[in-house]
C-alpha cells in the first residue's frame, strides 16, 4: 500500500531493444561521474560529427562554428537526438550546479 508497491527489482526484457527495470523506492535514476564535455561521447554520431566543430571542448549548445548543430541543421544529425542530448546536458549541469551549491 501507499505510493511504492514494488518489494523487489525486476528486470523486463524489451526484446533486441533493452530492458526496463522496476525497482522498489527509486523514483529516477541519474548520470554520475561523467562531465557535460564528455557526455558527447556517448552518442556515436556526434563524436564523429564533433570532429569539424571549432573548439575541442565544445558543448554543442551555443558555441559558433559548431558541427554538429550544423548537422542537425542540413539533416545529417536528427533534431530529437540532438534534444536528447542538450536534456541530458542540463541535467549533468544543474546536478555539478547543485553539488557545488551555487
Amino acid at each position: 500500500q501507499g505510493r511504492h508497491t514494488t518489494t523487489q527489482a525486476i528486470m523486463l526484457p524489451l526484446g533486441e531493444q533493452g530492458f526496463v527495470i522496476d525497482t522498489p523506492g527509486i523514483r529516477e535514476f541519474g548520470l554520475a561521474g561523467i562531465s557535460p564535455v564528455a557526455l558527447a561521447d556517448f552518442y556515436p554520431e556526434m563524436t564523429r560529427i564533433s570532429a569539424s566543430c571549432q573548439f575541442n571542448d565544445c558543448l554543442h549548445r551555443d558555441e559558433p562554428d559548431c558541427g554538429v548543430k550544423q548537422a542537425v541543421a542540413n539533416g545529417r544529425l536528427p533534431a530529437w537526438r540532438h534534444e536528447a542530448y542538450l536534456d541530458i546536458l542540463r541535467d549533468l549541469e544543474d546536478r555539478r550546479r547543485e553539488v557545488q551549491g551555487y
